[in-house]
């Protein structure tokens, strides 16, 4: 098997399909080192799971269930996933999350826009959220959406806020109990490691401020996001 660093992590894993492969290269590595992680998601294993959801791709499939292997995985490294678009900007990181069709990719993209070479995408779908050196840090990963947008990049997470569409751009910070629910709608929650999983989110909830925007996806969401955030 292959060995990749995602998250500052050492990774074992074979990708099978192009598409992977392909959005695996950036991550490879050379070192002796033992894994911390492995992923070994089996052909007869992903075959199995295409005969159960026969709209699927044996591409889709694996970017699925390698994913949700390593984010499972990340809990015992102080880690989590959280579906959500990662904007860096001045070594900082900013996540927008939403449901799915609310915009979250759209504004982010407004962000590159609006702030130009200043920002960059680390992940535009499942970024991993890690404390490393005491810090939560934002990390991309190889699992990245539709769009594909990642970078193998670790940034200190600024702020986390969550989307709705409205015809008023407008912010507010909002706080633990209004928080919580929303960030566990968006993110795995294996059973197994729920302990794991709502220790961090305690620790999240008391250092990283979240927000609301409410926003109608155009560059002056963007100003009024930004000097909330500030």
């Amino acid at each position: 098997m292959e060995k990749y660093s995602i998250s500052s992590l050492i990774v074992k894993m074979e990708p099978v399909e192009k598409s992977l492969i392909e959005q695996f290269k950036s991550y490879k590595i050379e070192t002796e080192c033992e894994a911390d992680i492995e992923i070994d998601v089996s052909q007869p294993f992903l075959l199995q799971k295409k005969a159960q959801n026969p709209h699927l791709s044996m591409n889709i499939c694996e970017y699925i269930y390698t994913g949700a292997d390593f984010y499972e995985k990340l809990l015992d490294f102080n880690g989590f996933m959280l579906h959500a678009s990662a904007v860096a900007l001045d070594g900082q990181a900013y996540l927008f999350s939403a449901k799915s069709g609310v915009g979250k990719s759209t504004h982010a993209a407004l962000w590159l826009e609006y702030f130009g070479e200043c920002a960059y995408i680390i992940n535009d779908d499942k970024p991993a959220l890690r404390i490393i050196d005491s810090k939560f840090m934002v990390c991309g990963t190889p699992w990245s959406g539709k769009t594909d947008k990642n970078i193998n990049k670790i940034v200190q997470l600024k702020a986390i806020t969550f989307l709705e569409r409205g015809n008023i751009n407008s912010i507010r910070r909002i706080d633990a109990k209004e928080a919580l629910p929303l960030i566990l709608e968006h993110t795995l929650r294996p059973i197994n490691k729920i302990n794991e999983l709502m220790l961090l989110l305690d620790r999240l909830l008391t250092e990283i401020p979240i927000y609301k925007l409410t926003c109608d996806m155009s560059i002056h969401a963007v100003e009024v996001a930004y000097r909330g955030l500030l």
